[in-house]
């Protein structure tokens, strides 16, 4: 058996194994994430999250759910009981580009003592409000400015980084590649 090695506090004999386990059966890739949302008043909602599907079974290892609450700022007419939903893409870009930058680094053996992201979405509401919900503009984006830094880490080397955790993020494929999103009505949802 390999001796444990953690660089930037993941196991790289583990994520090896897996990612060796991984290119023999595809299929173990295969992830469906699921969230369930309750609108709750105004422009609260909350959102539930617990069991998931990956590694080809489901996973119910969380004893307890997340509970994320989901509102708009009183300038919207929320009570700004949780985050609104476009900080929530911010979040999940966030944590998703960071997440793909380390476990990239750490394939590589490269240590990070510390990441920090700074993120801005820009968007125009009226489509929000508007009947004619085709207005495009131009200035709505998402910039994301990201430091990295570690003891021996070199410019190029947090570019690269940088580079491979945008190219093999899944959130930020979702957002730039629109990913398809089927919505269906249904009379009832399941009571779980």
């Amino acid at each position: 058996m390999k001796k444990q090695k953690i660089i930037n506090g993941i196991d790289i004999n583990r994520l090896a194994e897996i990612i060796d386990v991984i290119e023999k059966s595809p299929d173990l890739a295969r992830f469906q994430f699921r969230a369930k949302n309750t609108w709750m008043n105004g422009g609260h909602s909350r959102s539930v999250i617990k069991s998931f599907y990956g590694g080809k079974q489901e996973d119910n290892t969380r004893s307890e759910p997340f509970i994320l609450e989901n509102d708009q700022p009183l300038i919207m007419l929320g009570k700004d009981k949780g985050a609104s939903p476009v900080e929530y893409i911010l979040n999940a870009l966030a944590g998703c580009i960071t997440n793909s930058i380390v476990y990239h680094a750490t394939l590589k053996g490269i240590r990070i003592n510390d990441i920090e992201s700074e993120l801005e979405g820009n968007i125009d509401l009226r489509n929000l409000f508007m009947k004619n919900n085709e207005i495009d503009n131009p200035e709505d984006n998402i910039k994301v400015k990201i430091r990295i830094t570690g003891n021996e880490l070199q410019e190029n080397e947090k570019s690269f980084l940088c580079e491979l955790g945008k190219k093999t993020s899944p959130v930020y494929k979702v957002i730039t590649n629109a990913i398809p999103v089927e919505l269906v009505v249904e009379n009832e949802l399941d009571p779980d």
